[in-house]
C-alpha cells in the first residue's frame, strides 16, 4: 500500500490513518521507556508536545472510523437496508466512540486481574456513564435515519437479517444503555465488566454483518493461515503488554497498596530476626 497509492479509494485513506495513529500512540506512550533508561532528552521534547500528540491521535482515529463507513456507503446494493445508510461513517464513528470507552473498562478489569494492580472503579464509573448517552445518540440518528430512508418494514420482516440486527440492537444498545444507567450498576467491578462486554459484542456483531454476515458479494472466510497469523499477532501484543507492564512504570503505584507491600516485608523480617534469635547459640543458653 505504500508503494501502490490508490487515492481514489477509502481504505487508503484509512490504512495512513491507521499507521500515523499507530506512530503516534507509539510516541504518547514513549516516555515510560525514557524514564526507565533515564534519556532526559528525548524525554523533555515528548512532554513539551504531548497535547499536540493528543489532539492529532483523536483526529486521527475519527477519520480512520468515520472512513471506514464511507467505504461501504459505495456500495448500496451489497449492504442489507437494515445497516445501510448515507450517514455510515456518522453511525461508524458514533458506535466506535461507545465501543471505545467500553474496550477502556474491560481491558482495565483485565489487567487488573491478570497484572495484581488496583483497579480505578470510580474514573470507570464515570467513564461509564457517558456510554449511555453516546449509544442513544446512535440509537436516535439510527431511527431518524431509516424513518427517513423509508426502512422501518426491514425491522419486522422474517428472515436472518432481522434476527441478527435485532440481537445486535438489543444486546449491543438497549440492554447496555438501561444497565449502566442504574449507579448501583456502575459501581460494581463485574457489572462494568459484564456491560462493557454488551457494547463491545454489538459493535463486531454491527461490522461482521455489514461486510460478511449479510454481505451480498462473493462468499469468504478467513483461512486457517489467517486465522493463526491473527491470534499470533493479538498474543504477541499481549505479551509485549505484559512485558512492558513487569517492567516499566505502565501502572501508578497507590500508597495502600505500596504501604500493604512493605507492611509484608516488614512481618517478613521479624519473623526472620526473631527466628534468628531463637536458633542462635546465644538464645539457646538462657
Amino acid at each position: 500500500m505504500l508503494f501502490h497509492w490508490n487515492i481514489h479509494s477509502p481504505l487508503f485513506e484509512v490504512a495512513i490513518c491507521v499507521m500515523t495513529y499507530a506512530t503516534v500512540l507509539g510516541l504518547e506512550i514513549s516516555p515510560i521507556v525514557f524514564e526507565r533508561f533515564n534519556m532526559k532528552v528525548p524525554l523533555r521534547i515528548i512532554r513539551a508536545i504531548t497535547i499536540p500528540l493528543v489532539i492529532f491521535g483523536i483526529v486521527l482515529s475519527t477519520c480512520h472510523q468515520s472512513s471506514l463507513g464511507t467505504l461501504f456507503t459505495l456500495m448500496p446494493h451489497r449492504v442489507h437496508p437494515l445497516w445501510y445508510s448515507k450517514i455510515l461513517p456518522v453511525l461508524f464513528l458514533l458506535s466506535a466512540v461507545g465501543a471505545g470507552l467500553a474496550m477502556v473498562i474491560m481491558e482495565s478489569t483485565l489487567s487488573s486481574l491478570g497484572l495484581d494492580h488496583k483497579l480505578e472503579l470510580k474514573q470507570l464509573g464515570k467513564i461509564a456513564s457517558a456510554i449511555p448517552y453516546v449509544l442513544g445518540l446512535y440509537l436516535l440518528i439510527k431511527i431518524v435515519d431509516m424513518i427517513a430512508a423509508g426502512d422501518l418494514k426491514y425491522l419486522f420482516a422474517p428472515g436472518f437479517p432481522t434476527v441478527l440486527f435485532w440481537i445486535e440492537i438489543i444486546v449491543g444498545y438497549i440492554l447496555p444503555i438501561i444497565l449502566l444507567s442504574m449507579p448501583a450498576v456502575r459501581k460494581k467491578k463485574y457489572s462494568l465488566f459484564s456491560c462493557s462486554l454488551l457494547v463491545i459484542l454489538g459493535l463486531l456483531l454491527n461490522r461482521m454483518s455489514i461486510s460478511l454476515f449479510i454481505f451480498n458479494g462473493a462468499p469468504y472466510w478467513p483461512s486457517w493461515q489467517e486465522l493463526f497469523i491473527s491470534i499470533g499477532l493479538v498474543s504477541g501484543g499481549t505479551l509485549v503488554f505484559i512485558l512492558a507492564s513487569r517492567n516499566l512504570s505502565v501502572f501508578p503505584i497507590h500508597e495502600e497498596h505500596k504501604s500493604h507491600k512493605w507492611d509484608a516485608i516488614g512481618e517478613k523480617q521479624t519473623v526472620e530476626k526473631l527466628s534468628g534469635k531463637v536458633l542462635s547459640p546465644q538464645s539457646s543458653g538462657h
